[in-house]
């Protein structure tokens, strides 16, 4: 994939934590790749194991929030899949901009530190094509909105022709690890 790839020997836990440590101390929008044959199991035990918790005054902290990119994949339908691992309901009325808007201010007011997007390949579908390309653009626009690490699960081979169509996306996913 990259020069920073390093092959995980440990667990996805283990290689997700160290990540999560770093990109708070780095202060800038940051996200990892985590490329293998299957690793949805292991990503999903992680955000199981950081459920949601209700802080004193009953709002609900989301320390990390883990979704799937729907098949052939849009923008609109991206911010319903991560509105709806929020358990929150997408407004009829909105455009996709102010869907985005409305997303972004939810992570911030659930105190989001971590967002996990399992098959993240599904971004690519038809890469080079005007769905892809605002997929794309839609993740980096919410990677620095938010300013909250991302994590990229998926194939080898999916990962790596997303991150190979465009270069800033894979400036913003420079950590990588192959499991």
């Amino acid at each position: 994939m990259s020069t920073n790839e390093q092959p995980y020997r440990g667990d996805v836990s283990e290689a997700i934590d160290v990540f999560r440590r770093r990109a708070r101390t780095a202060g800038i929008p940051c996200g990892m790749v985590l490329a293998g044959q299957d690793e949805t199991g292991a990503v999903r035990a992680y955000a199981a194991a950081h459920p949601p918790i209700t802080v004193p005054g009953g709002a609900v902290s989301v320390p990390v929030l883990f979704a799937r990119v729907p098949g052939s994949a849009t923008a609109p339908s991206l911010t319903a899949a991560l509105l709806g691992a929020l358990a929150t309901p997408t407004a009829r009325r909105l455009t996709s901009a102010g869907e985005l808007q409305r997303l972004i201010a939810t992570l911030h007011d659930r105190a989001v530190e971590l967002i996990i997007l399992d098959k993240a390949e599904n971004l690519k579908s038809g890469i080079g094509g005007p769905r892809s390309d605002v997929c794309v653009a839609w993740l980096k626009l919410l990677v620095k909105a938010t300013r909250i690490p991302f994590v990229l699960a998926g194939t080898v081979a999916g990962l790596e022709g997303l991150l190979h169509h465009d270069t800033h996306l894979s400036r913003l996913f420079q950590v990588h690890a192959r499991l």
